[in-house]
């Protein structure tokens, strides 16, 4: 079934209006009409009115329809009449070229390190666009993260189109859901699909963990690159690597890993592999609860991870909000200029075709000639046939 729509020009249409009814009043306004006095008139009524003079009023009313045509003509009265476009015929045919594409070929590794714990889901009073709001700790964390990968200027972040990134979850146990990749699209759509935990065996807060499984992520990365340029292969150099942990909580195993060397690691002991591999070590907790003095002893412990490689302990609260920490680490992490090195690629296009879907049927052409042919004969008739004299 083939769709059809219709459709005004709105600007001419609002011009037409405003002209119709300035051009109504003054036709329609009242004039003088010469008249005689009779005594009575009763005896004119004996006689009838030849054909003449009851049409001696048509040439006026011509007019006002040809006139109306021609008004509605102005507002481009047309019909949009869908067309059967298929694969082919839509498209115009594939077009090859070749464009110069500039590949990064060094940067910064950063892994983020995302804490997907069941108390990730905790409400918590925020402010978006100047209007308070309530979101969880991770829909806030996966707004922000989100930013801090691809750039926004409102909060000052530049975005890391140059550096390769990666994305883990953890809670109970740490788990890759993007290695590093250059294809931020796709961090920031499986970041957007993160949940937390809800199932008593997966609870925890596995930090050393998931410190210690993504540095050793980093370092088998490092390897592989290595190995491809001795094979004479193109790869990316990875000048510095970077980890940033956001959590909510501390150090907490779950009870079904106790004996478990690797799932009970705590964060100074897996911060000494990330620095024996060279990575710098960012922790983020968003729990201003962590700053109170009950707290001191594991507030150290993180602190002295994250500064063991070089890297900071960061405590999100109101006065030091999400943004503004990773403001610092932007700063903190300067990106590599881009490289100057460009390859050829052969790209192939399909390039729609205009008015690939629907076909204009415009109606203004026969307003005009119908008008036009109205008016003649208005203009006919007033000359010869409905004559009047002064």
């Amino acid at each position: 079934m083939v769709e059809r729509t219709f459709a005004l020009d709105g600007t001419a249409t609002l011009l037409a209006i405003a002209f119709s009814i300035v051009l109504l009043a003054m036709l329609w306004r009242r004039r003088f009409v010469p008249s005689l006095f009779f005594s009575d008139t009763k005896g004119l009524t004996l006689f009838e009115g030849s054909l003449r003079s009851r049409f001696v009023g048509l040439p006026r009313k011509l007019y006002f329809c040809s006139l109306f045509l021609l008004i509605a003509a102005f507002c481009d009265p047309h019909f949009l009449v869908e067309k059967p476009v298929d694969e082919e015929s839509g498209f115009d045919q594939a077009e090859e070229k070749v464009e110069q594409i500039a590949v990064p070929t060094e940067g910064i590794g950063i892994y983020l390190v995302v804490d997907t714990s069941g108390s990730m889901q905790q409400p918590i009073a925020v402010s978006i666009d100047g209007k308070p709001s309530k979101m969880t700790r991770l829909d806030l964390l996966k707004r922000i993260t989100s930013q801090f990968v691809k750039g926004n200027r409102a909060l000052k972040l530049d975005g890391r189109k140059d550096d390769m990134i990666g994305l883990v979850s953890f809670a109970r146990v740490a788990q890759v859901e993007v290695p590093l990749t250059l294809d931020h699209d796709v961090i920031v759509e499986r970041l957007s699909k993160l949940s937390a935990v809800n199932r008593e065996e997966q609870e925890g807060t596995a930090l050393g963990y998931a410190i210690f499984k993504t540095a050793n992520l980093i370092a088998a990365t490092k390897h592989f690159a290595l190995d491809l340029v001795k094979e004479g292969k193109p790869a990316y150099d990875i000048k510095n690597t970077v980890v940033v942990l956001v959590t909510d909580g501390l150090q907490t195993t779950n009870p079904l890993d106790a004996g478990h060397a690797l799932r009970t690691i705590d964060p100074v002991g897996a911060a000494k592999v990330a620095k024996e591999n060279g990575i710098r070590l960012y922790i983020i907790n968003v729990e201003p609860k962590i700053l109170y003095s009950q707290f001191n002893a594991e507030r150290k412990q993180l602190r002295d991870a994250a500064e063991m490689t070089g890297g900071k302990l960061f405590i999100a609260s109101n006065h030091t909000p999400l943004q503004s920490i990773y403001q610092e680490i932007d700063r903190l992490e300067k990106g590599l200029l881009p490289s100057d090195r460009k390859m050829e690629a052969v790209v192939n296009e399909k390039r729609e075709s205009e008015q690939a879907k629907y076909n204009r049927v415009s109606l203004y052409p026969h307003l005009v000639a119908f008008a036009m042919m109205i008016g003649f004969l208005a203009t006919l008739l007033e000359t010869t046939y409905l004559r009047r004299a002064p």
